[in-house]
């Protein structure tokens, strides 16, 4: 059986199968998929990932600094693999300019 959303609300799925209705400042903390196996990170995951803030990683990414993202329509994404690399490399400058 489907049960309808209001506007602003989460739902979820609990283990048992059926619906929940998260709201509010529970919302926040269904909406973070920080899933270990996930293969491509958005840029607030890079960041959660590596402790770097989101504009930092922009300015890095803007030299040329940081790991080349995947484009996939109008979506970025990182490579996890690529942004675990960098990092076990010790963080090199790139040269990823356009």
């Amino acid at each position: 059986m489907r049960q309808s959303q209001s506007r602003g609300q989460l739902g979820t799925f609990s283990d048992a199968g059926s619906f929940q209705r998260v709201t509010g400042t529970q919302a926040s903390l269904v909406a973070k998929p920080t899933d270990e196996r996930a293969l491509l990170l958005t840029i607030e995951e890079v960041s959660r990932l590596i402790g770097l803030s989101v504009r930092q990683i922009q300015r890095l990414k803007s030299l040329g600094q940081f790991p080349k993202e995947v484009r996939i329509g109008g979506s970025v994404r990182w490579r996890r693999s690529d942004i675990v690399q960098w990092v076990a490399d010790g963080c090199p400058k790139l040269d990823n300019r356009r």
